[in-house]
Order: C-alpha cells, then structure tokens, then sequence
C-alpha cells in the first residue's frame, strides 16, 4: 500500500516531463563541487543552513511522538494508549507540514527568499528552545505548539532548495544538490542519537521521562545555526542592484 503513491508519482512524472527536452548543461572538467562552494558564498550558506535544518527538523520528527505520549502519561489524561495518540498526533502535524511547504513558497516569491529563510528558522529555533521543558503543559497547549513546530519547521525546505538553484550555474546544480542532501540527510540521521542519548541522561531509567527540554535544545542549537546562515545569506538579484 506505502509503494502505490510512488508509483501513482512515478506516471505524473512522465507525463508532466514528457515533452521537456532533455537539456545537458556544459560544464568545466576543471571546476569541481569543491571550487564552487569555495567560490560561491551564497551556495555555501544554503547548504550549511539545509544541514542544519535537518538537524533540527529530523530530530524533531523522530522524538516528538514519544514527547507527546509522555505528555499523556504524565498527565494521566484518558486518551487511550499514549503512544498511540502520539503517533496519531504527529500524523496529523505532518499534514500541516505540507501546508507550510505551499505557503511558504509563495509568500517566499512575494516577500523574498533571505526574509522567509530568517523567519521560518527563527520561529521553529524558539520552539526547540522552549517545547521541551513544557512537557506537563496542558496536552491541548502542547498540540498547538507542535503544529507550530512542524509548521516551521518544515516551512523552509522549499525555499532553501529553490534558492540553491539560483545561485549555482545549471551544469553543478545536481551535483550540489546532491552533496547537500548527503550532508544534510547525515546530520539528520545523528540527531535523533545525540537526543535520545541526552534525553537517557537526563532522566532516571525505568520511569517516564519528563525532563525533555536539554534534549529539544540540542535540536534548536542546529535551528540557531540555520537562522545565521540565512541571516548571512543575500540574494542575487539584490546583491547586483546594491554593485549598480
């Protein structure tokens, strides 16, 4: 059932694609990824800022079922198996995950990629600040709160890829991309460890752990970082207008 939507994926493509003419960009066998992000700046910050992101945005997806299931067993609250519920929940936040992808592209085409990049960091690097020491919260403020998380933190994916692609010259943008992904989907895979590993510190063995907010800042060191790339980062139209 999970490989039908591909394959439904799979046929869209080819016919969206099917009169696209298959276009190889020249490039340089002198130029190597390497030289372009040494050279380009702006490249640069959109990987760093696209790793970082999946720092926090993985992290994230992984633990906040288990965060709002102690939330509910902590607060005793009948609403079914915990566990359960949490993962129920974090179902239903991943749909206004994809909401936040439409959205923030547009508002990114009318208001500018650097000014969404820095505020959709900045919101979802609060929240990983603060949600974790809230865990006895009531679970209704708690659910608000995620959907904000997921909200943010998922707003900036579309806007960090689209302006990759108009920094970097179309003959290295796939290698680019697919350097970033290899960065930014490592980093991703390390941050759900490092916050079960803090998480397993900071409370005693063998009880519901309600100490979570270390945890939820480590991912917000990362959602910190992405907010300095995008705040270091400037856009080429804007950067030829300030040289004329």
């Amino acid at each position: 059932m999970t490989g039908c939507l591909p394959l439904v994926g799979l046929i869209l493509s080819w016919y969206a694609l099917k009169t696209t003419p298959n276009t190889i960009h020249p490039r340089s066998d002198r130029i190597h990824v390497t030289t372009i992000l040494r050279r380009n700046r702006n490249a640069r910050l959109l990987v760093a800022g696209y790793t970082f992101h999946c720092w926090e945005l993985l992290g994230m997806w992984s633990w906040t079922p288990a965060f709002f299931a102690a939330s509910v067993a902590i607060s005793g609250d009948s609403f079914g198996e915990a566990a359960q519920f949490g993962a129920y929940l974090v179902a239903s936040m991943h749909l206004i995950g994809a909401l936040a992808s439409t959205s923030m592209g547009r508002l990114a085409d009318r208001l500018g990629r650097r000014v969404m990049l820095i505020r959709v960091a900045a919101i979802g690097t609060c929240i990983s600040l603060v949600i974790g020491w809230l865990v006895t919260w009531p679970i209704a403020l708690l659910v608000f709160m995620g959907l904000v998380y997921y909200f943010s933190a998922i707003g900036d994916s579309p806007v960090l890829s689209t302006a990759l692609t108009e920094v970097v010259e179309p003959s290295y943008l796939g290698s680019i991309l697919a350097v970033r992904s290899l960065l930014g989907f490592s980093t991703g895979g390390v941050a759900p460890i490092i916050f079960g590993a803090v998480l397993d510190i900071m409370n005693p063995p063998g009880a519901t752990p309600e100490t979570w907010g270390w945890a939820f800042m480590i991912l917000g060191l990362g959602g910190f970082a992405a907010t300095l790339c995008a705040i270091f980062y400037r856009e080429p139209g804007k950067i030829r207008q300030s040289k004329s």
